[in-house]
């Protein structure tokens, strides 16, 4: 590619230059402007195309494709949700698992703790009915706690839900 070359600016006037004064030009600007505006032809309009003759006429947008797809995709992933969440229903017996099975076992050992601090605050001497079977009652709830507690440490727990028997 060859360059042009710019169009050069007049050279800047010189200092004794005066610069052209007084020019007066007998032309109607305004008369001028409106006779050009009168004879001018207007310009040509193009008429719009239809939708029929446009060239992509009848295809689905590229977008669509994509929004279609991932429409699909979620819908797939909906009914496999809704599938596994049915086979759980429908099964009363699941295995517990770990974290749940620490929760229990971590609540048990609170709740025995609470009752054996109950169980110290008791008093010595148990003649009235209501004391003993106060004592009667801890002991026993703590006993059970303590069989509870033994059966869940160490083992895989298995939990039958009661409502789907």
């Amino acid at each position: 590619m060859t360059r042009t070359k710019a169009k050069k600016l007049p050279p800047v006037p010189k200092r004794d230059e005066a610069p052209a004064m007084g020019l007066v030009s007998d032309k109607n600007f305004v008369k001028t402007n409106a006779l050009e505006a009168m004879l001018a032809k207007p310009p040509k309009k193009e008429a719009p195309l239809l939708a029929t003759q446009k060239k992509d006429y009848g295809r689905v947008p590229k977008y669509l494709h994509t929004i279609k797809s991932q429409i699909s995709a979620e819908k797939e992933m909906i009914a496999e949700f809704q599938r596994q969440q049915e086979e759980a229903a429908s099964q009363p017996i699941r295995p517990m698992s770990e974290d749940e099975r620490d929760d229990l076992l971590y609540d048990m050992k609170v709740k025995w703790g609470k009752l054996n601090e109950a169980y110290g605050k008791l008093s010595f001497t148990l003649d009235v009915p209501s004391h003993m079977r106060r004592k009667e009652d801890l002991e026993a709830e703590m006993t059970q706690l303590e069989k509870d507690i033994k059966t869940l440490q160490g083992r895989q727990v298995v939990v039958v839900d009661e409502r789907r028997v």
